[in-house]
C-alpha cells in the first residue's frame, strides 16, 4: 500500500507549480488532485509516477486485477463528477 503512495515531494511539486501559474486564481475554491495537477503541469514524483487516482487501470491494478489493468489504456479515467458523487455524504 505505501510503496504505491505519493511522496511529500510530489505534493510540494504540485504546490510549487500551482503557485508559479499566472492563472492560479482560476483554480481557487476547488478541490485539486495532485495527479490532475501533475498531468496539467507535466511533473512526476520521485519514482516517475503521476499517481493518477482517476486512472481506471491504476484502480484495477490496486484492487488486484492486474490482467484487466494491462488491457485498459492508462488514459481512460473516472470523470470528476463520478468521484464527486462517490464522496457525497448527504
Amino acid at each position: 500500500m505505501f510503496e504505491s503512495g505519493e511522496s511529500v515531494e510530489f505534493s510540494g511539486k504540485a504546490v510549487a507549480h500551482l503557485a508559479a501559474d499566472p492563472n492560479y486564481m482560476s483554480k481557487t475554491g476547488r478541490i485539486l488532485l495532485t495527479g490532475d495537477l501533475a498531468r496539467e503541469y507535466g511533473f512526476v514524483d520521485d519514482d516517475g509516477d503521476t499517481h493518477d487516482m482517476r486512472s481506471v487501470s491504476k484502480i484495477l491494478a490496486g484492487k488486484g486485477h492486474t490482467w484487466m489493468a494491462a488491457v485498459i489504456p492508462g488514459f481512460i479515467r473516472v470523470p470528476l463528477f463520478v468521484m464527486h458523487y462517490m464522496s457525497y455524504k448527504f
